[in-house]
């Protein structure tokens, strides 16, 4: 079950990767959500943050300059994935979020948010913000 998500997954990203601004998230109904637990809550969060960071890797393989990754547990698979040691902090998208550029790639922006907050438009700004200097994705 999990290599048919991350296949499909993965061959939708490539067809993602020519959209301007592609967009990976894990939302389903109540019912698919506890039925998907049934493997264990813990796996399946594990799962969806493994693919999420092996997503954005490629993404920035393939030239996408913006990663915007909401949730603590992901930001943190997509940042150890991406292995940068050290950011430039930038413009804030919201209190205590902002723009961060890995100092090895200057070219690439990061936005990194936790959890349940933020504003209403937080996605809308941080393409916004991310995308002044043009880049692809």
């Amino acid at each position: 079950m999990f290599f048919c998500i991350f296949h499909r997954l993965s061959r939708c990203a490539r067809v993602q990767l020519f959209v301007r601004t592609p967009l990976v998230y894990s939302s389903d109904t109540p019912d698919k959500v506890r039925e998907y637990q049934q493997y264990g809550k813990e796996r399946v969060a594990a799962l969806l943050e493994e693919i999420t960071a092996e997503l954005a890797a490629r993404a920035v393989k393939e030239g996408y300059g913006r990663i915007i990754c909401a949730g603590g547990e992901t930001s943190g698979a997509v940042t150890k994935r991406l292995g940068f040691s050290s950011y430039w902090v930038g413009e804030s998208v919201a209190p205590g979020v902002p723009v961060m550029t890995p100092a090895e790639r200057p070219d690439l922006r990061l936005v990194l948010k936790s959890g349940n907050f933020g504003q209403e438009d937080f996605f809308g700004r941080a393409l916004e913000i991310t995308g002044k200097a043009g880049r692809r994705g």
